[in-house]
């Protein structure tokens, strides 16, 4: 374990002698509104609701005037949610190998690991997305813990309800006694429903969705969404269909999510797009974990997890530089490590 702590560090450290801080525009977002939040304006704190919980994490380092300190605390954090990896491998009945190679694959992954170096707000919710997680599968919840770990993922980043939501879906279920995840199943469906039919206040997003975005900012039918039409996701939507067809439609909507699930960009560079590519040998693994344990509660909630995120970016546009993937990621590790042999044998080969 001390060696992948190890090269952890070194990964780190590699990224930072490539990129250094990432402080660009999306991240000064966040530390202005974090800045705004010490001289007791909490304007930008509302306009950045969603993303609240981020700010505020932001705010102590601000006010010791060490920004930077901010990156080497998501670094802390990442470590304690690869340990927190381990206790849901175990507490989803896998054995300490495949435990340890959740461990790490998520403290080595590039796509993964690229955020920490940066104040954008992925890394962050990565790591209490993933402490989250591990205290919604302890054999006895620790409610006021899991309250507020559920809390801080909602206002963490807008996809925060993605996450939220089938595990407390699941958590209820325990209270109730219901052991077939139906509430699981239907607290997905309704949260879908209410993200297709609720009013969208950003007429933005609307637009780029009436223009047939694949990846934000590259429109397909460029200056078809203005004016705006409707004002829910739904609307939008059928729209798009009115006027190109349901082909072209579902052409879209297969393309996002080829975009969304293999994050590479023909407008990176050969190595980020390789580094980037062994994200994809994950997908079979989690399938196999997600058909062999189908039943299982935190199996459902798991892949409803993933299911939600899928179809929000099918139905709106995939990041430009991969982005979305990145709070899935855990996800998907925990769920291809659980797939793997139990552990190697003595003889050096693989005991199934």
């Amino acid at each position: 374990m001390w060696w992948i702590l190890t090269a952890h560090s070194l990964l780190l450290l590699a990224i930072w002698v490539q990129h250094g801080v990432l402080l660009d525009k999306e991240a000064l977002k966040y530390t202005e509104c974090a800045e705004q939040v010490l001289r007791r304006d909490l304007s930008g704190l509302a306009h950045y609701r969603l993303y609240s919980a981020f700010v505020l994490f932001l705010v102590p380092f601000f006010a010791l005037g060490l920004p930077v300190a901010a990156v080497i605390a998501q670094a802390g954090l990442g470590v304690m949610a690869a340990f927190a990896m381990r206790r849901i491998v175990h507490a989803l009945d896998g054995t300490a190998w495949q435990a340890d190679i959740a461990f790490g694959i998520f403290l080595l992954l590039y796509p993964l690991q690229t955020w920490t170096l940066a104040l954008y707000s992925e890394s962050f919710f990565v790591s209490v997305s993933v402490l989250f997680l591990a205290e919604a599968m302890r054999q006895k919840i620790t409610w006021w813990r899991f309250s507020a770990l559920a809390l801080v993922v909602l206002f963490a980043r807008p996809v925060g309800i993605l996450f939220v939501a089938p595990l407390v879906a699941r958590a209820a279920s325990i209270q109730l006694g219901l052991e077939r995840g139906h509430l699981i199943q239907a607290t997905s469906l309704a949260l879908l429903l209410a993200l297709l039919v609720l009013p969208i206040l950003d007429a933005d997003l609307l637009g780029v969705v009436e223009e047939g975005h694949a990846i934000g900012g590259f429109p397909k039918f460029p200056g078809m969404g203005q004016p705006v039409q409707g004002s829910s996701l739904a609307s939008a939507e059928m729209q798009l269909i009115h006027d190109h067809g349901i082909g072209a439609w579902c052409a879209l909507v297969f393309e996002r999510i080829g975009w969304l699930l293999f994050a590479g960009r023909p407008y990176f560079s050969t190595l980020h797009n390789a580094l980037i590519a062994p994200v994809a040998l994950l997908y079979p693994f989690a399938l196999i974990t997600v058909f062999r344990r189908r039943g299982q509660t935190l199996i459902m909630a798991l892949s409803a997890m993933l299911l939600l995120n899928i179809v929000v970016v099918a139905l709106t546009f995939a990041e430009w530089n991969g982005r979305f993937l990145v709070p899935m990621l855990p996800v998907f590790i925990v769920l291809a490590a659980l797939s793997l042999p139990t552990r190697p044998s003595v003889t050096g080969g693989i005991t199934p």
